[in-house]
């Protein structure tokens, strides 16, 4: 199977025109039709859909080149990036592309990251990592209180952050499932 996420792609008609198709190939084992029939739904879209589904990090970030560097570690790591660069645009961002993971600065034009955070907690579950400069244990612990899952002082380490990213969307990922 490619490096590529597969997933659900919501019962598109080419999914299901390939799984007509495969139930009538001739070739096809009797286990392998019963599973196209959907005895196991979830797993049939994955294997029949091919729409790329990689889980989508929001940065809501104003210097360019940490979110320069940033885009170019999670795209490597096979995430999908948005990018806002103030905390308007972020909320409307968010709001409009639901994504997985948030990567949050605190010192952001328009909103701060403080505020940002929790006007996204209001409506949304969504995790977020905060990022930002702001090290002092005050800063660490509002962050932490208004709703961030993680929080990271700059300079940081662009590997350990999607290790994070990673970690948190895996735990995520299991709550969902649970």
């Amino acid at each position: 199977m490619p490096s590529q996420i597969y997933s659900t792609c919501g019962g598109s008609i080419a999914c299901d025109v390939w799984r007509a198709a495969a139930i009538s190939a001739p070739h096809i084992t009797s286990n392998a039709r019963e599973t196209l029939r959907g005895r196991d739904e979830r797993e049939t879209r994955e294997r029949c859909c091919y729409h790329s589904m990689a889980q989508k990090i929001l940065i809501i970030e104003d210097e360019d080149g940490i979110i320069h560097l940033l885009n170019l570690y999670l795209r490597d790591a096979g995430y999908e990036v948005a990018v806002a660069k103030d905390g308007a645009d972020g909320l409307a961002l968010h709001a409009r592309e639901r994504p997985d993971l948030v990567l949050l600065d605190i010192m952001l034009p328009a909103l701060d990251g403080f505020e940002v955070c929790r006007r996204i907690r209001a409506w949304s579950k969504t995790p977020i990592l905060m990022l930002t400069a702001r090290g002092d244990e005050d800063d660490r612990i509002q962050g932490l209180d208004i709703g961030a899952d993680d929080y990271i002082v700059k300079p940081f380490s662009p590997r350990e952050l999607v290790s994070r990213v990673r970690a948190i969307l895996r735990r995520v990922g299991e709550q969902s499932d649970a």
